[in-house]
């Protein structure tokens, strides 16, 4: 965190790069939908791993290892909870190349995920049938089907997008970043105007940025927010949250990720 003087004022800054080095953390999500009847609470323990890419420090080699994977479903989905985990299990290696900034470039384990997941549709065939089940899998033929789509996958809040994320930008206290977001609600892809800034803190070992988004003639969010907390001296997420409230079918659904 650095400061600096404009007009008589004190500007603090913070521009840092994706770390290096190895945590292990919580990721957590929820989605309550009354109005459909629709529940669901995912619970993932992740190992990430990162360090320099063939000595290109622009770059980062990034390996994601889930090892506990916990889903509850109420309502009609319930029936499906020991699917959805058995299709999850492609993504419990990841190995990925990453920008300074945060953003995903390659899966440098694409074809390993796509020959796992061949291996998995043989399971699932031989053990569901159905419309739904077929339509979950054509889904995820797209996804490991090329690098591009399957990082629009991971990076999705439902899966890494809260921990995988290009926040490694330069901020101040002063002004907004914004970016587009694209997340997708009950099939919808909904492009958001997001706002990340710099808030004040006390501790200088800690960095918290604060997220937000226009809802100005937003038909689709009523609330839209959350935050970053990261340790200033190793560049690490220490926990970040995030929570997004829906017009459409009055849903609310939380993110969490907590360093442990």
């Amino acid at each position: 965190m650095g400061v600096r003087e404009l007009f008589n004022l004190k500007v603090e800054e913070w521009d840092e790069t994706f770390p290096i080095g190895e945590k292990s953390y919580l990721l957590e999500s929820l989605v309550d939908t009354s109005v459909l009847k629709h529940y669901k609470q995912t619970k993932k323990q992740v190992n990430i791993t990162s360090s320099p890419y063939q000595e290109d420090r622009y770059y980062r080699l990034v390996k994601v290892n889930t090892h506990k994977y916990d889903l509850q479903l109420r309502g009609p989905a319930r029936f499906h909870t020991n699917l959805l985990l058995k299709m999850d299990e492609i993504y419990n290696k990841l190995i990925l190349k990453v920008k300074y900034n945060g953003i995903i470039d390659e899966v440098e384990n694409r074809r390993e995920i796509e020959e796992k997941w061949q291996d998995i549709r043989k399971e699932i065939n031989k053990k569901y049938i159905g419309y739904q089940v077929n339509y979950l899998c054509k889904r995820i033929d797209k996804k490991v089907a090329s690098s591009e789509m399957l990082i629009q996958h991971i990076i999705d809040y439902h899966q890494y997008g809260l921990l995988l994320n290009d926040i490694y930008q330069p901020y101040d206290n002063f002004i907004f970043k914004n970016r587009d977001k694209n997340i997708v609600q009950q099939g919808v892809d909904i492009t958001i105007d997001e706002e990340i800034s710099l808030e004040r803190q006390e501790d200088e070992h800690s960095v918290r940025l604060k997220i937000r988004a226009s809802l100005m003639n937003n038909q689709y969010l009523k609330k839209y927010s959350g935050f970053y907390e990261i340790d200033a001296d190793n560049q690490w997420i220490r926990n970040a949250n995030l929570e997004i409230k829906y017009k459409t079918d009055d849903s609310l659904v939380k993110y969490k990720v907590t360093q442990i």
